[in-house]
């Protein structure tokens, strides 16, 4: 038999018979495999441990525990039929554990590239000398709209492309380009929405970089 303990103390038993097995746990783009030699009626105690940085530099892990029994378990041996049906329910068991683990790490990876985003902020006007902002919003009529786009940190090249979808459409269309000193990580820039809508305005790099990203609404 094999216990499979994860990091989150959730546990599920796999029925094995004895011998040599190989065990694959897989999630969220990481997967790791440990091939393990099972004796008679031995109860095998596997461990899932995550670093929290993923794919970044962490990654998934599977360790026997030390404490794990090697003596053969005083369980009565089911019958073949009823072992099969066990192994299933471990086979299951352990589809339920790796689901688990997948929105783990997607949550932790999305929570990564969501913090790595800077931000968007519309107003009525800003003023170019000192970036202040009057009268913040995200909704405003139609004309000229005020932006302040703030990054992370350095934007890193010389251009900065403001690009926008109205109404959930699917394509992106260019709104207007500046060029940048790539050690800005905040510009100014006003766009013009003359038609009313929803807008979700996106600022890249030349080469595709998100820079940030928000939605602002325009009525007549």
């Amino acid at each position: 038999m094999i216990d499979l303990l994860t990091s989150n103390n959730k546990s599920t038993s796999i029925e094995l018979d004895s011998g040599t097995h190989q065990i694959e746990v897989s999630g969220g783009g990481l997967k790791t495999e440990k091939t393990i030699n099972l004796k008679p009626g031995q109860v095998l105690r596997l461990i899932t441990l995550f670093s929290n940085m993923g794919a970044m530099g962490g990654g998934l892990k599977l360790e026997e525990d030390p404490s794990s029994s090697s003596v053969p378990s005083q369980t009565n041996i089911e019958p073949k039929a009823q072992r099969k049906n066990w192994t299933l329910k471990g086979i299951l068991g352990l589809c339920v554990v790796c689901f688990g683990f997948f929105i783990l790490c997607a949550g932790i990876l999305g929570g990564i590239a969501g913090s790595s985003r800077g931000t968007i902020t519309f107003a009525e006007e800003v003023n170019e000398k000192t970036l202040e902002t009057t009268n913040e919003g995200t909704e405003f009529t139609t004309g000229w709209v005020a932006m302040i786009i703030r990054s992370r940190k350095a934007f890193g090249e010389s251009k900065l492309i403001i690009t926008y979808r109205k109404n959930g459409e699917q394509m992106w269309q260019v709104l207007d380009q500046h060029s940048v000193d790539p050690q800005w990580d905040m510009i100014a820039a006003p766009v013009l929405l003359a038609e009313p809508g929803d807008y979700e305005i996106a600022a890249k790099t030349a080469s595709g970089k998100l820079i940030a990203k928000n939605t602002v609404t325009i009525i007549p």
